[in-house]
């Protein structure tokens, strides 16, 4: 394979302030293209690395160009125009593809399943190639995959070959600014701007893009619902959206770019800058809006479709800190951890691992944040703002405390954590309504309560003590300060709870309205115990739980049920408040003596 010239290569360095600032969960513009030059040596590097195996493996590139083909036209390219290298290298999507093509390289068996042949994958290097070639002005004549009837040119959008073969290739050549395709059904010429030439219109699907502007800054993403390496893991097919969902997320980007400007200019030109690709997920069943990032694909969100630009914004946030510090974790580190899941992450349904829970509390730091600014500046949104910022504040502290506690920070680690929690303490002068406060008090504390319930269980010997005493009629004497151990599983649950505090704290009217409905007219995440928790009949509440406990063999929903249970208990009989330490002896010990009511178990394991 050609080498390039010899380079004096310079190591990348992190200066004390912007470690420092991206700690606090900050950072400016010129921080973040300091990140994004180090992912562009990363993936450079990964490239290289991938290009290398290639040779080793039989047929890896199959009938396109071969390694030092790839090599040599992406040398001519960079020297006619390292931007239009830089376009290739840091499109979110190609990083996913880099990450996949090394996965695909480690282990090539047969396709089976659907599942294409290699070269169908790793080509995705070629037409990736032919784009920036086209944007350097570089003539090129080159072959590309045909995937599922489709040729993807990333960053400019799909052909459709409609007499191609499910797997094949296709001819491309590329010359006086523009790109042909030819292969399998019409010939698709398009522009190096990705428009359409000719009569390619119909064949071609142009990847469309969403712009705002507020006060002069500016932010544009690639609205990506076509390229195959758009998600996470492995390949999808393209999922054209309707031209009323693209001007829906242009109005909510509008929306959410002039909040992130308004409060925070500074932020939003870094933001404006990490950035680069939205991938729209589909909607979540329950009433929660999904997102999504990931290491390998710098500058990407996946998202589903927020109710408003407001919780727009906050997503944009959230997955911005996502990739800031993913940045990070190529660079520097921060753990010394086997990854094992073993901490209570209040946003997860599973248990983390030390990676997974700095994350978590990086993004959820910059959320916090967030709606601690609109609290200043949305008379409008001030009730929302109020419930999300006292609700992020809790979970988000708690789990840094665990977080700073842990014994795999590396002495870097530790620095950064203290970052972190420097930018949190003042938060906590806040005064926050007292009912608001309640409210999120009461979802961290159902969150907390249903994943100890699914992932925790107490000792078979304890268990076993307890219900030996509920027969023989004896006190409990249960020790509710020991530490039951933790069995991780995959879990999710009903949110229809946090649903209805979130509504009482940020629409009373809608809530009341709610509350007059027949148990049949309420949402299919509620059911009537829920809405008289959230009312405080908390008597009814804990019997119809009991009720609901014998009719319910889903261990997730078992698992809802006893938190709801547990609460209300606490509610109408304070002092069995204590056994939210650990609920999961509550659920152990009724699993061996099904025929004992709930309630009755549960004031018995709480009397002291």
């Amino acid at each position: 394979m050609p080498r390039a010239a010899s380079t004096a290569y310079r190591a990348h360095r992190i200066p004390t302030g912007q470690f420092r600032a991206i700690a606090a969960g900050r950072g400016t513009a010129a921080d973040i293209q300091e990140l994004v030059r180090t992912e562009r040596s990363r993936r450079l590097v990964l490239l290289r690395t991938l290009l290398e195996r290639v040779p080793a493996v039989p047929a890896a590139f199959g009938p396109l160009p071969d390694a030092t083909a790839v090599w040599s036209a992406l040398i001519r390219t960079e020297r006619s125009s390292r931007g239009a290298v830089d376009g290739l290298l840091m499109h979110p999507q190609f990083g996913t593809w880099l990450a996949y093509g090394l996965r695909r390289l480690a282990d090539p068996p047969a396709p089976r399943g659907g599942k294409p042949p290699l070269w169908v994958d790793l080509g995705y290097i070629h037409a990736a190639l032919a784009v920036a070639a086209a944007e350097a002005g570089v003539p090129l004549r080159t072959a590309v995959p045909v995937r599922a009837g489709t040729v993807m040119l990333p960053r400019l959008g799909l052909a459709v070959l409609p007499a191609a073969e499910a797997w094949g290739s296709a001819a491309v050549e590329v010359g006086g600014g523009r790109i042909a395709i030819t292969g399998g059904g019409p010939r698709v010429e398009i522009d190096q701007d990705g428009v359409a030439c000719c009569d390619g219109g119909a064949w071609w699907w142009p990847l469309r893009r969403l712009t705002a502007q507020s006060t002069g800054l500016r932010i544009s993403l690639l609205l990506d619902d076509i390229d195959p390496y758009r998600d996470l893991g492995a390949p999808v097919l393209p999922e054209r959206l309707p031209t009323g969902t693209v001007e829906a997320w242009q109005r909510l980007l509008d929306e959410a770019w002039a909040i992130l400007v308004g409060d925070d200019p500074e932020y939003a030109a870094a933001l404006a800058t990490g950035l680069r690709s939205l991938v729209p997920l589909p909607a979540s069943p329950d009433f929660l809006t999904r997102s999504a990032s990931s290491g390998d694909s710098f500058g990407a969100l996946l998202v589903g479709q927020p109710p408003s630009g407001t919780e727009f914004a906050a997503l944009l946030v959230h997955e911005f800190q996502h990739t800031k510090l993913g940045a990070y974790y190529h660079l520097l580190e921060l753990f010394d951890d086997p990854g094992e899941q073993r901490f209570y992450a209040p946003w997860r349904d599973d248990p983390r691992p030390l990676s997974g829970l700095l994350q978590g509390v990086y993004a959820f730091l910059g959320v916090t944040g967030y709606w601690h600014q609109r609290r200043q500046d949305a008379a409008e949104d001030a009730a929302l703002a109020d419930f999300e910022f006292a609700l992020w504040r809790r979970r988000t502290w708690r789990a840094l405390r665990d977080l700073r506690a842990d014994a795999g920070l590396t002495a870097l680690g530790r620095r950064f954590a203290a970052h972190l929690a420097d930018r949190m303490r003042p938060w906590w002068q806040e005064v926050v309504p007292a009912e608001v406060a309640r409210l999120a008090g009461a979802v961290a504390l159902d969150h907390r309560t249903g994943w100890r319930l699914r992932h925790q269980r107490p000792d078979p010997d304890e268990a076993a003590t307890l219900v030996r005493r509920w027969t023989r009629a004896q006190p409990a004497a249960a020790d509710l300060t020991l530490t039951s151990p933790l069995y991780p599983a995959p879990a999710r649950w009903p949110v229809g709870r946090a649903w209805l505090a979130r509504l009482a704290a940020t629409d009373p009217a809608a809530f009341a309205d709610l509350t007059g409905r027949p148990a049949g007219a309420l949402p299919p995440q509620v059911c009537a115990a829920d809405l008289l928790l959230a009312t405080g009949h908390y008597a009814e509440a804990a019997g119809q739980y009991a009720r609901l406990l014998d009719d319910t063999a889903d261990p997730d929903l078992r698992a809802s049920r006893w938190a709801g249970l547990l609460q209300a208990m606490a509610g109408a009989d304070p002092p069995t408040r204590t056994l939210l330490r650990r609920p999961e002896l509550a659920a152990a010990v009724h699993a061996a003596l099904p025929a004992a009511q709930p309630p009755e178990l549960v004031a018995w394991l709480s009397r002291r």
